[in-house]
């Protein structure tokens, strides 16, 4: 008698109910966890992005403040270039600080993604990257992650992989169940002759094999 404590961690991965997940085959969800190595890699990139525009924002006014030791003092009524650096340093803080939470976000997303938990937070975290943009050299990142994250992300056996996350199943057993999946589907479809030899089965009329 199996206990009544027992959680769907501990259960068996040929126990998985992946045979009633409605899909016919495991779609794109091997590439979940390429996604999620690719996500985490990426947050890291844009998290060392993020901290070189904080630096700037506070060396930018400091550099400027000692090279305008050396100039003539401003004309009358001229605009004060301290404004202009003040506000300089501004947009590289603030720049520097919505890169920091979106690279942050994709990172946990990531981590989350690779468990196959919170697939909502994944999309959200591939949408919100493309903010990361601004600074044009994320670009190329940014759009690229998006376009694979959806496809993957938005995949139906993909949908069904994040429903057994949601109930508990750890991300190896997902994955053996649709692989179990696929084999159960292959075994299927084959012929019953597939593997018989033409003399187990004469027909009636057909005399009978030699020994």
């Amino acid at each position: 008698m199996s206990s009544p404590y027992t959680t769907p961690a501990d259960l068996d991965p040929g126990t998985l109910p992946a045979i009633k997940l409605a899909v016919n085959n495991k779609g794109l969800v091997g590439h979940v966890r390429v996604l999620a190595i690719l996500m985490i890699v990426s947050g890291g990139l844009e998290l060392f992005l993020a901290a070189i525009f904080v630096v700037l924002s506070f060396a930018f006014p400091t550099m400027f403040a000692a090279f305008d030791q050396n100039q003539q003092p401003p004309r009358p009524n001229s605009p004060d270039p301290k404004v202009f650096v003040h506000i300089v340093g501004g947009v590289y803080l603030a720049v520097g600080g919505v890169i920091m939470a979106v690279s942050l976000l994709r990172i946990y997303a990531g981590f989350r993604l690779f468990r196959f938990r919170n697939r909502v937070v994944g999309i959200s975290s591939l949408v919100f990257g493309l903010t990361t943009s601004l600074t044009l050299y994320c670009i190329p990142i940014s759009v690229g992650l998006l376009i694979y994250g959806l496809i993957v992300l938005l995949d139906k056996p993909v949908a069904a992989a994040f429903e057994l996350g949601a109930q508990g199943y750890t991300g190896d057993q997902i994955l053996s169940a649709f692989e179990d999946l696929v084999a159960a589907r292959a075994g299927s479809a084959r012929s019953p002759f597939a593997n018989s030899t033409p003399s187990e089965f004469n027909t009636p009329n057909s005399p009978p094999s030699t020994p």
